[in-house]
């Protein structure tokens, strides 16, 4: 029995991070109000300091969590410049 406190322990620990560490990544919209496309993925990253998912294959693909429970992308042409923002 004793053994399993230490497991138990972890799973409580492991588990608590993940959800405070996805409660941080989700951003209200009103977050990307200064992001605009021909910005460069340089300026963007500066601005938006937070983890984001890279979907990308050969140009940047930017996937921010919104707190709505929606998704802002964000599409780099091949000169890494924002095309274009979509919000779902």
């Amino acid at each position: 029995m004793r053994s399993k406190i230490p497991l138990f322990l972890a799973v409580i620990v492991i588990g608590g991070i993940l959800y405070f560490t996805q409660e941080d990544s989700q951003l209200p919209k009103v977050y990307f109000e200064d992001i605009k496309p021909g910005m460069t993925y340089e300026e963007v990253i500066n601005k938006v300091e937070r983890p984001f998912q890279d979907v990308g294959s050969g140009v940047y693909i930017l996937v921010y969590q919104l707190n709505d429970g929606g998704k802002a992308t964000f599409f780099f042409n091949l000169r890494n410049v924002l095309d274009r923002i979509e919000y779902s």
